[in-house]
């Protein structure tokens, strides 16, 4: 199975995985250029994997794009991208939430144990799930709150504590007494995450509703 990967969540990435060997993968570092990126990330994915003729004639069979937790413009962003190539390659899009792909990837660094997984809410709050040794979905969230607060979770059941993202400076100590280990998301493994789940229940769902957790900033006024 070829299948497109796109992740927003944190920032914009890209990948052309078929039965789990990466053709072709690209990374925008900048977290502001999720919307005005994808095309251009795309071109590049698809240049490194030998495919100078367009999407059209990359063989892609399905699309799977991260859902979030994460930034409102920047999920959008990714969803819409992926939903308006799937209709123009007629292939189907699936939505996995992004930090069951880091829950996935902690998994395989810390096997055996409880993982936590943590990326930059804003407002001083992280975006967080508990992945038990049992693996698959979480055991608690994703929820946001405060750092303290998943950290109180991680502590009650021993977890290894894994964080994706820019630290952002008010969260840098606190991080460091956790003994957090750096995890970038690799958009590969939304394939595997798929795959695995097929696999466990060939009537699995992807559902492409974005995990906002809370409402954007801006809210639209009334008349």
């Amino acid at each position: 199975m070829r299948s497109l990967c796109i992740d927003t969540s944190v920032v914009a990435t890209i990948a052309l995985v078929e039965d789990g060997v990466t053709l072709g993968q690209a990374t925008d570092p900048d977290s502001r250029h999720q919307a005005e990126g994808l095309g251009m990330l795309l071109e590049n994915v698809l240049l490194s994997a030998g495919v100078t003729a367009g999407a059209g004639s990359a063989n892609i069979e399905q699309i799977v794009v991260g859902v979030g937790p994460g930034p409102f413009t920047a999920l959008r962003a990714g969803i819409a991208f992926a939903s308006a190539l799937g209709r123009g390659l007629g292939v189907r899009v699936l939505g996995v939430p992004s930090l069951d792909v880091l829950g996935s990837q902690a998994a395989r660094e810390h096997p055996g144990g409880d993982v936590l997984v943590l990326t930059d809410a804003k407002r001083r709050e992280v975006y967080f799930a508990l992945y038990t040794k049992e693996g698959g979905t979480p055991g608690v969230g994703p929820q946001v709150g405060k750092l303290a607060d998943a950290l109180k979770l991680a502590d009650a059941s021993g977890a290894r504590v894994f964080f994706s993202g820019v630290r952002p400076p008010h969260l840098l100590d606190d991080l460091e007494s956790s003994s957090a280990v750096d995890l970038t998301l690799d958009p590969a493994v939304l394939a595997t995450v798929v795959q695995e789940r097929t696999t466990q229940n060939p009537q699995a769902s992807f559902p492409l509703e974005p995990l906002y957790l809370r409402r954007p900033d801006i809210q639209g006024g009334t008349a």
